[in-house]
């Protein structure tokens, strides 16, 4: 999947389902040496052998773009880009409802795009609302496998 459509899928996601979010971090790991100068100028802080730590939702907006316009101008071509962006979620909205939680997703864009997600649900129709949101915007599916009681 193109990072520009799971972007697109990503914030579809925590509009719908997410009342209350806060942006937690993001880390870019660029493993092409000759295209690190860019990203320093386009994020404005020094790499670390090839990784940007601690990187605000701008900057982390910036380096998303970054790997679209790289994507578009080699379709098919070698991704130097790993990217992982961490959101906190205090509320859940389910049903028009504001519902709090202790949750986190992690999405990650590069050669290989997923969603990790860290979900807490007081009951399983909580669960099942979020999956349902999941499987109707195609960006995961939710597994009732693993589900553990608190």
């Amino acid at each position: 999947m193109p990072t520009e459509r799971a972007r697109a899928l990503f914030t579809e996601f925590l509009a719908t389902a997410v009342a209350e979010r806060k942006f937690s971090s993001a880390t870019l790991f660029v493993q092409d040496a000759q295209r690190v100068p860019d990203i320093e100028i386009v994020v404005g802080i020094p790499a670390r052998a090839g990784c940007f730590d601690s990187l605000t939702e701008a900057q982390c907006d910036k380096c998303i773009n970054e790997i679209v316009e790289d994507e578009s101008s080699l379709p098919g071509g070698f991704n130097p880009f790993m990217l992982a962006q961490t959101y906190e979620i205090s509320k859940w909205r389910i049903d028009g409802q504001d519902v709090p939680t202790s949750s986190r997703v992690v999405m990650n864009y590069g050669p290989r795009i997923f969603i990790s997600t860290f979900f807490q649900f007081d009951t399983k129709e909580q669960f099942e609302h979020i999956k349902r949101v999941l499987a109707d915007i195609g960006i995961c599916k939710l597994d009732e496998k693993h589900l553990k009681a608190k």
